[in-house]
């Protein structure tokens, strides 16, 4: 959820001059008052490794323009809030060097722009969202092309659930948003059919009956859910019957923001995401939140 220990830092929002820039400040301005949070915003550079090649002076000479060109070219699209700063992070990479800061600042989220090689309307999977998964501690998101022009406000939240305890805390953490910024719940639960209509199981049940009896308990277990929301969110769920990473798809095209969870931590706390959530990725059409579980497995 978002009022959690690990919580108490800001929205980091991740810039580098483009227009996936504005598209991720746009939505940093909308959900850190949301979450009651200070926006950070952040510019990754490459050059320290190149410090012991420059003259002296000549190293932050070099970092001050790179800022001041950087901040510059964002300008005309921060809003009117006192104080806007940019903040410059050395790193390997621009993932790397948010990462790093994140974990500085204990980050409530990171928010970054979609690859500039996205095609319109959608996340590509490989760019610096996904990559800050490896090991982030922090939710991150992620807008699509063209979120600068198409969004507003915060209306209508979704969150990817199945019942696992990667979705209680994806769904826990859309709530709270949901009650703060008066936004309505959409619950999404898919079932997909575990077992072929067309396999013959030998004396057994036939196939389509152990399907229905799954997708009963889906649908019981939504129930359950929903109603252990408090009352104070306007909250709806739907089961949907197919493949779980198309229809969340589809589903997001009438979202302004899609939650979901992550597997957890793997070796070297690196998150697994799920064929569902790294799909979502490229095909989001909303801005996406991932969840991730907190390091120490909760």
């Amino acid at each position: 959820m978002i009022d959690n220990e690990s919580d108490s830092g800001p929205v980091i929002v991740g810039v580098d001059g483009s227009e996936r820039s504005v598209e991720a400040l746009a939505l940093a301005d909308l959900l850190g008052p949301a979450l009651g949070r200070r926006v950070v915003i952040a510019h990754v550079h490459p050059y320290r490794q190149l410090a012991s090649l420059f003259a002296e002076g000549e190293y932050e000479r070099l970092e001050r323009e790179v800022a001041e060109s950087t901040f510059e070219q964002i300008r005309e699209h921060l809003p009117s809030v006192p104080e806007r700063r940019m903040q410059l992070v050395a790193g390997d990479s621009p993932a790397a060097g948010l990462h790093a800061l994140a974990e500085a600042e204990g980050a409530t989220l990171i928010v970054v722009g979609s690859s500039h090689r996205s095609a319109i309307g959608r996340i590509l999977v490989g760019g610096t969202g996904e990559r800050l998964l490896s090991g982030a501690s922090a939710p991150v998101a992620v807008t699509p092309a063209g979120y600068a022009t198409a969004g507003g406000g915060i209306q209508t939240v979704g969150c990817g659930f199945d019942g696992s305890q990667e979705s209680h805390r994806a769904l826990a953490w859309a709530a709270e948003l949901a009650r703060t910024t008066s936004a309505r719940l959409h619950v999404l639960s898919v079932y997909e059919p575990t077992l072929p209509v067309s396999l013959a199981l030998g004396g057994g049940l036939p196939t389509a009956s152990i399907n229905e009896a799954l997708r009963r308990q889906r649908d019981e277990e939504l129930a359950q859910t929903m109603s252990a929301l408090d009352a104070d969110i306007d909250a709806t769920g739907t089961l949907l019957d197919g493949d779980a990473q198309e229809l969340l798809a589809r589903e997001s095209a009438g979202l302004d923001l899609l939650v979901v969870g992550s597997r957890g931590y793997g070796p070297l706390r690196a998150v697994l995401l799920g064929s569902v959530s790294s799909a979502l990725f490229r095909s989001a059409q909303s801005p996406l939140v991932v969840v991730p579980r907190g390091a120490d497995g909760s």
